[in-house]
């Protein structure tokens, strides 16, 4: 009997502590998103006391720690981030959320570690191939991106038109 309960305390108290790390994860990310920034880092801070988060939670945390002022707790995240696997370089040079890192002494630190990530992640890619499929993706959004604008300023059967369509098929 001692050990049916002692099994059901622990079960309990780890769906607990999963339900809450889950709903401090959720109330973290509504502020960031009312730009409540500094209850934003609190929560994701808060959250990670009860239990580890996915490389995600710990990005998420550090542009909530930037946004409210705290570059030091920001770099924290980012480095444990990219401990957890983050591997979104480009990503994290051009997200405007950490701007105010980017001039931080540990900011090269922390791009070396996600380029290192994503070296390790790319390391069996055939590299010719994918800069294809780069450039390919990079003109077919462009494309997609401007049809809307094109066929409403030159009408669905005008020559611009035929020519747009042209351009789509070549891809």
């Amino acid at each position: 009997m001692k050990r049916f309960a002692f099994i059901f305390t622990v079960l309990f108290t780890n769906f607990v502590s999963a339900q809450s790390f889950e709903e401090t994860i959720r109330a973290a990310s509504d502020a960031y998103s009312k730009a409540n920034y500094s209850e934003s880092a609190e929560l994701y801070s808060n959250a990670f006391k009860l239990q580890d988060g996915s490389a995600q939670d710990y990005y998420n945390a550090a542009c909530s720690w930037a946004l409210s002022g705290d570059t030091v707790v920001s770099i924290r995240y980012l480095a444990t981030s990219a401990k957890y696997g983050w591997n979104n370089v480009k990503h994290l040079k051009s997200d405007s959320d950490l701007f105010s890192l980017h001039k931080v002494t540990d900011w090269q630190l922390v791009v070396d570690m996600v380029q290192k990530n994503v070296d390790e992640y790319e390391k069996d890619f055939d590299k010719p191939l994918q800069a294809q499929l780069e450039k390919i993706y990079v003109k077919d959004q462009m494309l997609r991106q401007l049809y809307q604008d094109a066929e409403t300023k030159f009408g669905k059967e005008s020559d611009e038109m035929n020519y747009f369509w042209e351009l789509m098929a070549e891809q």
